[in-house]
């Protein structure tokens, strides 16, 4: 597949020459089944309609094409497509092309609801980062009992390591200040949502912006493998890659690399 890069054009539509208030970034590897309809909840849940920029890993299911026939007729959604593969890489490239002052992101699985982008957008009054958590108070998830009890542990030990109250270190549903990304350095710790999201949360914190968590239902799609298969092995790999790299990050604040 040719790679697309009228992403990286300049971005008028709805807006004319202001920029969007929210971005939306979604990486995409075979999500023909859901993101056409997960770009048009996302277009419809706040109003202007938020900037969508898919960037779409050369999908052999087609989800790229599937996208380039929607950008036709929405001037809200951008598209991406590479060669490159990988999920926190897809994420970055993302943030480098959206536009908006706050920038989020979301599985396509609908895991991460579009109809919390108001309350999001909401909290985000006096601080820098809002975090959809499915741990504080209110909040909840509906994942098999293997998956719930590994992500429970995994954020005690975060916590336990890098020194912050964080209900939530990978919930992967955030809301950004545009600020945050150009004094935040994500190392490359790994290929996954977990491993970008907490490197991106450590700075932020080491660095004093202010992060609010909001309750959230995460609800698991049992027709859909999420980026996070509940697959043991999966779970397996995935947790000594998050396991990993919160020792790494200490160790590179210890440097003085953070």
């Amino acid at each position: 597949m040719k790679v697309i890069n009228r992403a990286e054009s300049s971005f008028g539509g709805m807006w004319g020459l202001t920029k969007p208030q929210i971005s939306v970034v979604l990486p995409t590897f075979n999500e023909k089944e859901n993101i056409g309809a997960l770009i048009q909840a996302i277009s419809q849940s706040v109003e202007p309609a938020p900037e969508i920029v898919v960037v779409d890993d050369s999908s052999p299911d087609g989800t790229g094409r599937i996208v380039a026939n929607l950008e036709r007729d929405l001037p809200n959604l951008k598209l991406h497509v590479r060669r490159e593969r990988g999920l926190a890489s897809a994420l970055a490239k993302g943030v480098t092309l959206a536009t908006g002052d706050y920038i989020t992101w979301m599985d396509c699985d609908f895991s991460h609801p579009p109809f919390l982008l108001p309350r999001m957008l909401e909290a985000m009054d006096h601080v820098d980062v809002v975090v959809a958590s499915r741990y504080m108070k209110g909040g909840s998830q509906e994942y098999p009992f293997i998956r719930s009890i590994t992500s429970r542990a995994f954020n005690i030990y975060a916590n336990l390591w890098l020194g912050f109250a964080v209900h939530d270190w990978t919930s992967g549903y955030a809301m950004v200040r545009r600020e945050v990304f150009e004094k935040v350095t994500v190392r490359p710790l790994g290929q996954g949502y977990g491993e970008y999201f907490v490197g991106l949360m450590f700075d932020a914190l080491q660095k004093g912006f202010k992060v609010k968590e909001i309750p959230y239902r995460c609800v698991y799609n049992h027709k859909h493998e999420s980026k996070t298969s509940t697959n043991i092995f999966k779970l397996l790999k995935y947790g000594v890659s998050y396991g990993t790299t919160v020792p790494q990050l200490r160790w590179q604040t210890l440097r003085g690399e953070l």
